[in-house]
């Protein structure tokens, strides 16, 4: 069994450190995404950390300046090797040890989005510089260059790129009259999230969708945006504001009243687009089951990175390690999605968009939103 092998391992006194980089993969086998598992402050709080964040496109990996980054290498220049090892082979080295969702791949590159510079200290190695050869955004040509170690605070935080401040109130409404649309971004479904930005979860929901049946004479389509939404509470309650007649709830049991979906007053009945990410993790994720379920409308984007059987979540238990000080927060609340035979997904896999866009490092340096002006276009057919 996998504590008996961490047992075999175990031939003399440990570290913390050492016993934390142990313990990693241990806890990513339970393959679930809520399931959190941190080291001690004390740990966190030691040495220096790699200076750049990465961005994973497909199977290369961008680098892109962190708050500490002091170099002169280029923003969007190809990774390939960090201190003589090929940086696929060092993502390969990570990737055990990081929970994700029935194991889900996606997840875990989000994972290293906000914390490759802890995991590569925990797990690799802590040098005071990083020689890196990547491929030079602005010449193509393949070069050399020495990174310092950083001793920079905020590269140490746990998930520092998780809800960017750039994103502001997690709710928001606009009109495009040009595509006689309305699009409708939800960040988050965490209450206490959007009380963070004085907004009001329910009412300010309820109040954009009054706005825009109340525009049903210019406005016949809604493009909802919930890529790198964190998730949170209820998200049938949300799909209320767009469900038909008869639609359920797939994350409820057979014999539960929740399984059906009662369609709110002022819902909207119109053509629905919905775009999400492998960010768009958790409750969200349910909202996307909800979605395909009913057939409401087309996903654009990436798949969800997830797993499609279902999540485990909700409140977590909370338990601190006495000696280490490492801390596990363990959800206490499993669902299980009821999707019949038919249904073409892979275990360990989200749910597939039915239009995939994928992102490029030309269309990201750009600031272009190539799944919205999709998305836009598609409506308007």
């Amino acid at each position: 069994s996998t504590w008996d092998c961490l047992a075999m391992q175990i031939r003399h006194p440990l570290t913390d450190d050492e016993f934390f980089k142990l313990l990693l993969p241990a806890i990513a086998k339970v393959k679930c995404a809520h399931t959190l598992f941190f080291p001690s402050a004390m740990v966190m709080e030691r040495g220096t950390r790699f200076p750049a964040d990465l961005k994973f496109l497909g199977e290369k990996v961008f680098l892109f300046a962190a708050p500490a980054d002091k170099t002169s290498v280029p923003s969007g220049s190809e990774l390939l090797s960090v201190n003589g090892r090929p940086i696929g082979e060092i993502i390969k080295d990570l990737l055990p040890a990081l929970q994700a969702q029935g194991g889900n791949s996606g997840w875990k590159q989000v994972i290293l989005e906000n914390d490759f510079q802890n995991y590569y200290y925990y797990i690799v190695e802590r040098p005071d510089r990083f020689e890196i050869q990547y491929r030079n955004r602005e010449t193509g040509l393949e070069e050399s260059a020495v990174l310092r170690a950083s001793k920079e605070e905020t590269l140490k935080n746990h998930w520092k790129n998780w809800y960017p401040a750039a994103d502001g109130a997690p709710l928001k409404l606009e009109f495009n009259d040009e595509h006689r649309a309305a699009i409708i971004t939800v960040k988050s479904f965490v209450r206490g999230r959007a009380k963070s930005y004085d907004q009001d979860f329910e009412k300010t929901v309820s109040r954009f969708f009054s706005e825009v049946r109340n525009k049903e004479k210019e406005v016949d389509k809604l493009i909802l945006d919930m890529r790198g939404n964190e998730g949170g509470n209820n998200p049938e309650k949300f799909y209320s504001y767009i469900a038909m007649e008869n639609s359920f709830n797939p994350d409820a049991g057979k014999g539960e009243k929740s399984r059906i979906i009662k369609p709110a007053s002022n819902r909207f009945e119109g053509k629905v687009v919905l775009l999400a990410n492998r960010r768009s993790i958790s409750a969200q994720e349910t909202f996307v089951s909800i979605f395909k379920a009913n057939k409401r409308g087309a996903v654009v984007g990436e798949a969800t990175p997830g797993c499609y059987r279902g999540l485990c979540g909700g409140k977590k238990h909370r338990l601190v390690l006495p000696n280490s000080r490492f801390e596990i927060r363990i959800p206490m609340y499993a669902s299980v999605r009821a999707y019949d035979g038919a249904v073409d997904y892979r275990p360990g896999e989200g749910f597939p968009a039915d239009i995939q866009i994928k992102e490029t490092i030309d269309v990201i340096l750009a600031e272009r939103d190539a799944a919205m002006e999709f998305a836009l276009g598609f409506i308007r057919k």
